[in-house]
């Protein structure tokens, strides 16, 4: 059961990766994201939580980030229905699925390293150097693109970001 578990896990990480490429590529390019946002918080939130259940036996690394994304996803999810009445909260849209999508590198991220250092590919347990570099070049990269994304929405202020069927 813990292998199927494990399976379901890494196949709904690939698909919130892919998801979340695919939104950031639209959102830095002021492209309509529509039904983006839908599947990359639904993969988002279903990768959190079965994250969270596989992490129940033992603490690690990645369960603060992974809580922090389930809590920011619902955040995310009330900012994009408000989105639908008002285009104010465009802003707040982008800034959240971008958080998310930024948590969830770093979670994948944490899980790799994790095993590749169990394996002794990495070399010592205690070095945390890859991680903090990691972790660095994440936020930087996301800040960077949210910074982009926003312009965008300011650029073409009476254009729609999403379609008004997507609302």
């Amino acid at each position: 059961m813990l292998n199927l578990l494990k399976l379901i896990y890494v196949f709904l990480g690939i698909n919130m990766l892919g998801g979340g490429v695919a939104l950031c590529t639209r959102m830095v390019t002021g492209h309509p994201f529509e039904a983006w946002v839908k599947n990359f918080l639904r993969f988002s939130l279903l990768f959190s939580s079965v994250g969270l259940i596989l992490s129940i036996s033992h603490t690690g690394i990645t369960q603060l980030p992974t809580m922090l994304t389930v809590y920011l996803s619902g955040f995310a999810v009330y900012s994009w229905r408000k989105y639908g009445a008002s285009d104010s909260w465009g802003p707040v849209v982008v800034l959240t699925t971008i958080s998310v999508f930024c948590l969830q590198i770093v979670v994948v991220a944490a899980e790799v390293i994790g095993a590749l250092a169990a394996h002794s590919l990495l070399g010592s347990n205690e070095n945390h150097t890859p991680m903090g570099v990691l972790i660095g070049t994440v936020v930087l990269l996301f800040a960077f693109v949210s910074t982009i994304s926003l312009k965008r929405i300011h650029q073409h202020p009476g254009a729609p970001v999403m379609h008004r069927a997507a609302r």
